[in-house]
């Protein structure tokens, strides 16, 4: 039954998407992330820990849940076993159909790796060798088989990259499982030049606001104590587009006073903090030409400082129509906006920011000049897998 994955996400319901985003997903199994450490050999009466990891999530960027069933062969005792996703866990890992894992609110996106840990278990061991195996989530009783979640609510199927072995080798991991090791989604769009900018007025406006052209886009605002919009436009879209999914960060203290998505729904919809992410998508595609309004985010500034667009949870981007079908824009012709150029390589400075109190901000559009490379990188500090796996030790 699939519906033990769908049913803590039921607003996929509410949209007719396809499957197969993330045609290479792998599951596998590490003992020490993200090193994939498939082998260990401890001594008798030996603790140690396991951690269950998605691999090669690429269009749309993370996941929001999965259920797989683990098979050992070598002797000892599962202690404990603990979700990573901060959502919902029910089910023994080792018990059939297996373990169901979900997000929260938000989805989870990969770190700097590339990989998102979904649970850890710890083993006792009682010193005669083995291995542990990862199986699709149901093998005598109902389950969801190989499914992952993704961030646009979309079911993809996992291929299972590597086992672990205690105290010998691991078995040997799917035949033809194999990975791009992305960390971004393909940018396989025919739109390379397009950008998110950030245009700033006056407080007052909302999704009809219009620029007849990208070079009409404002960049800079005093700062004198009055709410201001900062409206998100899309611009050199050259054969249109009909999604998009960004952050939008502030300076800490400012007042938050409103947003307006000009979209036809929100896939995970902007709640109004800073750096949270949000999917924006239309019904039909979005006519290439002048700027076009896709969100009006009002502020009030309480200090000098910069909004951006950035990419917060691991991508940032457009989707355009050259291969546009209809519910198939989420994985056809996907463009990315990357802010900053060290970030794995691949920048191109096409995501914009305004400056208030302070001096210009940039316009990211290809027709007004070079790209948009902020001084800083991304300031929120990953906690990295030292930190995360002494809190299960």
């Amino acid at each position: 039954m699939r519906i033990l994955l769908t049913s803590l996400f039921i607003v996929v319901l509410a949209f007719s998407v396809y499957a197969d985003q993330n045609p290479n997903i792998q599951i596998y199994l590490d003992a020490d992330p993200p090193n994939r450490l498939d082998r260990v050999d401890p001594p008798a009466s030996g603790t140690f820990d396991v951690y269950v990891c998605l691999d090669c999530l690429n269009s749309c960027g993370g996941t929001r849940g999965t259920a797989f069933l683990l098979q050992r062969t070598f002797q000892g005792f599962k202690l404990s076993q603990t979700a990573l996703l901060g959502g919902l866990d029910f089910g023994d890992a080792e018990t059939d159909p297996g373990w169901t894992i979900a997000a929260g609110a938000d989805c989870v996106y990969p770190d700097e790796n590339g990989i998102v840990c979904v649970g850890v278990i710890q083993y006792l061991y009682l010193g005669v060798s083995g291995t542990l195996d990862i199986l699709p989530h149901g093998q005598v009783e109902p389950g969801t088989g190989r499914e992952v979640l993704d961030c646009c609510y979309l079911s993809d199927f996992y291929c299972i990259g590597g086992n672990l072995g205690v105290g010998m080798d691991p078995n040997p991991p799917e035949e033809g499982c194999e990975c791009d090791y992305w960390i971004y989604p393909p940018e396989d769009g025919q739109n390379p030049n397009v950008g998110i900018a950030l245009h700033v007025d006056y407080d007052g406006h909302d999704c009809s606001y219009f620029l007849p052209d990208c070079s009409f886009i404002n960049t800079a605002a005093p700062f004198d104590g009055l709410p201001k919009d900062f409206i998100v436009m899309v611009c050199f879209h050259e054969n249109g587009f009909c999604g998009a999914q960004y952050t939008l960060e502030w300076p800490p203290g400012w007042g938050f006073v409103n947003w307006q998505s000009c979209a036809d729904y929100d896939v995970d919809p902007f709640d109004g903090t800073i750096g949270d992410f949000t999917y924006q998508a239309w019904n039909d595609c979005q006519p290439p030409g002048f700027p076009t309004t896709i969100g009006v985010l009002t502020l009030l500034p309480t200090s000098p400082g910069r909004v951006r667009v950035w990419f917060g949870n691991g991508s940032a981007g457009v989707w355009d129509c050259a291969n546009h079908e209809i519910n198939a824009c989420y994985y056809q012709g996907y463009n990315r906006v990357l802010p900053y150029p060290e970030i794995g390589g691949t920048g191109n400075g096409r995501a914009g920011y305004v400056e208030v109190g302070g001096g210009d901000g940039c316009n990211p559009c290809f027709c007004v000049g070079p790209p948009c490379w902020p001084e800083e990188p991304n300031p929120v500090e990953t906690s990295t897998w030292g930190k995360i796996k002494s809190m299960y030790r």
